[in-house]
């Protein structure tokens, strides 16, 4: 079954009257976004950086979300030129806040 989880307000879920209970098919939607959304996923990133402004620039960026919320968790690895990030946001928003630091990111995947 796929689910339609565009943003909404955050985690407002509505809360039928007795009334409403015969049309379940709303709230099963708005419970499992909600679901979906509270899950965190790791993200592993290939990212092209051949020093430690490279590497600076993108942990900047990861801290920056981190202290928004928006990342629990990242290490930026020079040496083996991997971005890991633990967020509870899609893969695409994660992609284009590395990729806003203008480095080359080569693949991605989701890890778990």
């Amino acid at each position: 079954m796929w689910v339609d989880c565009t943003p909404r307000v955050a985690y407002k879920l509505p809360v039928p009257r007795h009334s409403q209970l015969t049309t379940t098919s709303s709230l099963t939607t708005s419970l499992s976004c909600f679901i979906l959304s509270m899950t965190e996923h790791k993200y592993k990133f290939d990212v092209k950086m051949t020093c430690s402004g490279c590497s600076g620039a993108v942990s900047r960026v990861l801290n920056k979300a981190k202290d928004t919320g928006d990342v629990s968790d990242y290490s930026v690895l020079l040496d083996t030129q991997e971005v890991l990030v633990t967020s509870r946001l899609p893969y695409d928003d994660i992609l284009a806040k590395i990729q806003k630091t203008g480095k080359e990111v080569r693949s991605g995947t989701t890890v778990a």
